[in-house]
């Protein structure tokens, strides 16, 4: 499972080892269901300490300098906040009787009230508005007076308040800010509708609002969730399954074929590794949906019965695809890839034996799948023609000093140049340990980096003095930034946002957009010739092919740029050299490195 799933464990069949309930609510708290006790028990003390929570009073109260849970923009009233340990303020008598109100009751004529001064105006206001108001129900809604910097989540339900808390400790685990007014907002929706749970708020527009409720919401719901429960679901939230991101099968109108795909994705997904499963599956169900939607569209039973599906469905499936292909809607690298995904997913179908008898796919025809030569051969642009050309090359170093002043990151000015002067893949030079720069024996810089795409661990690759050098710019740089966290769990390139100790690495697409920016921010790029480079061709892989191509062209072997590559495959590396160039290397003595 992943780490970020939280709570997630929580179904184990024992119980979790947290704290109680009744340690998170006080001894007062009302009767709250296994749920709610469950939930409580994954809160850390530590984090309740730190965000001061007072288990008497139900006040939230963080200290000024909570680095992801702030206090308020605005100024609201200024009374000092309780602060943690201090015992409830009004818990003995005389005190108001609005549930989260805890100021004195008014004394008026010598007589003392239920109520405070201003709730005591605010009752009779609401009376006159409504005489058929009932008091005790009043009591139970009337808001408290804000206060900066608190949180007041008294007349909450109790589930509601520990989704609350905990969410907001998931929040600040994943170096996520909340502001209390916000949090103080969500507070008055449950305490007007007296709601369960944050499940039963409504959607809103509200900025700031629905963002921070879904993400409580999803907190909480994550540490219930299993993984027999998830894959059930027709929109599946893949942190639960061990991955990032989510996957929604609802674009498949067909009962069967949602039901056989998702028991393919649930079949297939372990088997993946990496942060981009998701979206590989993602691309997948995809396929699948363009078929649902031919079937849909072109069959009186909207392709409702598997056993009356056959090769006449099929074909009409691929002239579809090669329709939109012909027509500009669909790129032909996207045909192809619709077609092999489908094909993939209908044969996937047959070996998990889903169209046996009482399978969801039952008395599927044989002919209802993808036979070879259903789909146009893909056309092998190669490794080479995807590296930059040299002239370009030079163009683009010559910009890199512009780059931190265009995109406003030294990070990622660092990335680019780590790319070009090593050729790993943009992910690798993402997730680059800080203390990633080594000396073999002699003496020589070498980077050692994990290669994600072949899950190969701590690969050494020699680097020259130069990057070296820029690599020691970084760890300073980077160390200067985050001094308390511990050098081992800090990342070469944190990410600038959401990471507050610096264990956060800047990630891919984040490195992919602003490398747009910056090579859309330049002049026209002249090839050799004259004629304008297209800008369009050069992304952050493209140095991975140009260093291939810069040490192929060199003459270094093919034994030694497959080490300097990591090519699982020779075949992936003679790609760099034509076949004149490989029959001379194997004449003559290698040239190393």
């Amino acid at each position: 499972m992943s780490a970020a799933a939280g709570g997630m464990l929580a179904i184990a069949a024992e119980e979790p080892a947290g704290p109680s309930l009744a340690s998170v609510l006080g001894d007062g708290a009302p009767a709250a269901g296994q749920r709610a006790a469950r939930l409580a028990a994954l809160l850390d003390p530590g984090f309740l300490a730190e965000a001061g929570w007072n288990p008497v009073t139900w006040l939230l109260a963080p200290e000024t300098e909570h680095r992801l849970i702030r206090w308020d923009g605005s100024r609201l009233w200024q009374a000092a906040p309780a602060r943690r340990g201090s015992p409830a303020p009004g818990i003995p008598g005389g005190k108001c009787a609005v549930m989260a109100c805890f100021r004195e009751r008014r004394v008026r004529r010598g007589r003392e009230e239920t109520r405070c001064a201003l709730h005591a105006r605010r009752w009779e206001a609401a009376v006159l508005a409504d005489p058929r108001l009932e008091g005790r129900r009043w009591n139970e809604r009337a808001e408290p007076v804000p206060v900066t910097g608190q949180v007041n989540l008294r007349g909450l339900e109790p589930l509601a308040v520990v989704e609350v808390l905990y969410g907001l400790q998931q929040r600040v685990r994943a170096g996520c800010t909340s502001y209390c007014r916000i949090v103080r907002s969500l507070a008055a929706e449950l305490r007007q509708a007296q709601a369960p749970s944050l499940a039963d708020l409504p959607a809103q527009e509200e900025k700031g609002r629905q963002g921070l409720l879904n993400s409580l919401t999803m907190h909480a719901g994550r540490a219930f969730a299993d993984p027999r429960s998830e894959i059930a679901k027709d929109r599946w939230d893949l942190t639960v399954l061990g991955h990032h991101g989510w996957l929604s099968f609802t674009g498949i109108s067909q009962q069967w074929l949602r039901e056989s795909v998702k028991a393919w994705a649930a079949h297939d997904l372990p088997r993946r590794r990496g942060k981009q499963a998701g979206a590989r599956l993602h691309e997948i169900v995809g396929a699948v949906i363009r078929l649902s939607a031919t079937l849909r569209a072109g069959r009186d039973d909207r392709g409702e019965d598997p056993a009356a599906l056959g090769r006449a469905d099929v074909e009409a499936f691929l002239h579809r695809m090669a329709f939109l292909a012909a027509g500009g809607q669909m790129s032909a690298y996207c045909r192809v890839k619709t077609c092999q995904d489908a094909g993939r997913v209908l044969k996937g179908i047959r070996s998990l034996g889903l169209t046996r008898a009482g399978g969801p796919a039952a008395g599927m025809a044989d002919d209802f799948t993808l036979i070879a030569g259903d789909v146009p051969a893909r056309a092998d642009p190669g490794e080479p023609g995807r590296d930059v050309p040299d002239e370009i090359m030079r163009q683009l170093c010559g910009h890199l000093r512009e780059l931190e002043e265009v995109i406003s990151c030294r990070e990622i000015r660092v990335a680019v140049e780590l790319m070009i002067d090593t050729g790993r893949r943009p992910a690798e030079v993402c997730a680059l340990d800080w203390d990633c720069l080594a000396r073999d024996a002699d003496g020589t810089p070498v980077l050692v980096y994990d290669n994600s795409k072949a899950h190969r661990q701590r690969r050494r690759l020699p680097v020259s003095e130069h990057t070296a050098a820029l690599i020691t710019g970084q760890k300073t740089a980077v160390r200067e930034r985050f001094p308390d966290t511990p050098p081992a769990r800090l990342k070469l390139l944190p990410s600038r946002r959401l990471n507050p100790d610096g264990t956060r690495p800047v990630t891919e697409d984040n490195l992919t957009g602003r490398h747009r920016i910056w090579v859309d921010s330049m002049g026209p790029l002249p090839r050799a010739d004259g004629t304008e480079y297209g800008k369009s061709l050069i992304s952050p892989y493209s140095y991975r092919h140009s260093y291939a191509q810069r040490h192929a062209d060199a003459g270094i072997g093919i034994d030694v740029l497959r080490e300097l590559m990591d090519h699982e495959s020779m075949d992936t590396t003679k790609r760099y050299y034509n076949s004149r160039e490989l029959h001379q290397m194997s004449e003559k003595p290698q040239v190393a490195c």
